[in-house]
């Protein structure tokens, strides 16, 4: 479900299709470096990441991180949002 797009970018709420993406993310050196380490080490462990975060937040909230794609191939740059 898009939430926001631009002429560039789309964001998106996240979904646990999106656990490898969110791995790969979270282990980045600069994410921890700038974010921080979040103890995600494993795509199980990005699914329940993803469950116990972001989906929780839009069910409880309404919002939360949307996860931001580059509009012409839906490639996934990156998150963003409200917490």
């Amino acid at each position: 479900m898009d939430i926001i797009q631009t002429d560039r970018l789309v964001l998106r709420r996240q979904t646990t299709k999106d656990a490898e993406f969110i791995l790969n993310l979270m282990n980045d050196p600069e994410w921890i470096r700038y974010i921080g380490d979040r103890g995600v080490q494993t795509h199980e462990e990005a699914c329940d990441y993803i469950q116990t975060g972001a989906i929780a937040m839009y069910h409880e909230h309404g919002f939360g991180l949307y996860l931001t794609e580059l509009k012409e191939d839906r490639i996934p740059i990156g998150i963003c949002g409200l917490v």
